[in-house]
């Protein structure tokens, strides 16, 4: 029989077969793992959902939720379109469509910022839609042209 050891600075995990000790160690890895400080708690989800509750009732409450998200998901859109600009209208779009369709959240166990991000996702696959149709010219900058330019040379 041929024991293989794993190693951990928390456990040490003997076992009879290469598989059967990665599968142990993942577990034990996944024990000792703590929440990073952008996941929320339990607690945390309800409340957030509490306020979430008072704004499907009444949309002064959304202010919060507002302030809470802007520039998560800002920033999330303006990786994916490089142009503030633009990322600022689709988050516009992004927390309209929130408030609109507020009504229609119901509490599952996940964070309001899922939602809150898919609808990020598909305002942007939209907006690279919308460009599509509209936009057929390539633009170049005065010094990228140079560079060009000087690479040929």
């Amino acid at each position: 029989m041929n024991l293989a050891l794993r190693t951990h600075p928390k456990t040490t995990i003997f076992s009879t077969d290469w598989a059967s000790s990665a599968a142990l160690w993942l577990r034990a890895i996944w024990k000792s793992v703590t929440a990073s400080k952008y996941h929320q708690t339990k607690e945390e989800m309800e409340a957030e959902y509490e306020i979430i509750k008072k704004s499907q009732k009444n949309s002064n409450y959304f202010g919060p939720i507002y302030q809470r998200y802007y520039d998560p998901i800002f920033i999330f859109i303006n990786r994916r379109l490089d142009d503030e600009e633009e990322s600022a209208d689709v988050a516009s779009i992004v927390f309209f469509k929130c408030l609109e369709n507020l009504h229609k959240f119901k509490f599952q166990g996940v964070p309001f910022s899922a939602w809150l991000f898919r609808i990020a996702v598909s305002e942007v696959n939209q907006f690279f839609r919308r460009k599509k149709k509209h936009d057929r010219a390539v633009s170049i900058q005065d010094h990228h042209i140079s560079k060009l330019f000087e690479e040929l040379e």
